[in-house]
């Protein structure tokens, strides 16, 4: 009989206002969220919702995540003038809470 531990892969599901994301912006969001997984043991779940306020305007673009897990949920929310710029630091600001509670 084997030790290995069964692997969860965590669905990612990307919802968008007002956007309609390339193919290439798809694959880098799925990309850094399961990245999450690594340090977010028992994560299930990650909602990635993209939308543009106020067009006209710079740092228009909000990217929020909501990673679920059997124990508890994080969340973070960011805006910038691209969306792979928010996603970044959405993905920081979610790193940073869970080693906050790590410790």
């Amino acid at each position: 009989m084997s030790n290995q531990k069964k692997r969860i892969i965590m669905e990612i599901t990307i919802q968008t206002s007002h956007v309609r994301p390339s193919e290439k912006l798809i694959n880098f969001i799925e990309g850094k969220v399961q990245k999450l997984e690594k340090i977010f043991h028992g994560a299930l779940k990650a909602k990635v919702f993209l939308k543009t306020e106020n067009a006209h305007k710079n740092h228009n673009k909000t990217v929020e995540i909501m990673i679920h897990s059997a124990g508890r949920d994080i969340f973070a929310s960011t805006r910038s003038e691209k969306f792979e710029i928010a996603l970044q630091k959405s993905v920081i600001a979610l790193k940073n809470q869970i080693r906050k509670t790590k410790r």
